[in-house]
């Protein structure tokens, strides 16, 4: 998959989060749950207003991790970027923005899984305050999905994606 296609997916995916969000707020009832506990039964309600603070305040607050870390590793010091091979990676500019390209292509695959599991997650909390129910077992699913993916990410690039490569 091209570097432009995981922007696209990741901007797609704030989108969604977004979008589900706004949906989710207008629907909650006056009386919603804040957080569940491990059960996945509600142990903590607030208002309408702080339950979508919640979801905003944590979306823009992910937003500005990613894009923090999308400046570091743009045009940050290497000194700060973990990679296998990093002396390879580094001895050639060409190869350090090649480096530079991926791991922003990994942030966007990272970015693009957290937020499609937020936005999941979001419409669960809508479910679960109209329902007046608990999360239920789809919530670990999901979140052994997204750990999952994220691990078969993370062993698939530091074996595979930046293995030095013979020029």
């Amino acid at each position: 998959m091209t570097a432009l296609a995981l922007r696209g997916l990741y901007l797609g995916a704030v989108t969604a989060y977004a979008g589900v969000v706004l949906i989710v707020s207008l629907a909650l009832p006056d009386r919603a749950p804040l957080h569940f506990g491990p059960t996945g039964e509600a142990d903590s309600y607030g208002s309408r207003g702080q339950v979508a603070l919640m979801f905003v305040v944590i979306g823009v607050a992910l937003v500005a991790v990613f894009a923090a870390s999308g400046w570091l590793v743009r045009r940050g010091s290497t000194t700060w970027l973990n990679v296998p091979a990093k002396d390879w990676w580094t001895a050639t500019p060409e190869r350090e923005q090649t480096m530079r390209a991926m791991l922003a292509a990994d942030l966007h695959a990272v970015g693009t899984a957290t937020f499609l599991l937020l936005a999941a997650v979001v419409a669960m909390f809508g479910r679960a305050a109209r329902d007046d129910a608990g999360l239920g077992a789809g919530f670990w699913v999901l979140v052994g999905l997204y750990l999952a993916a994220v691990l078969g990410w993370g062993v698939y690039s530091s074996r595979v994606r930046y293995r030095p490569t013979s020029e």
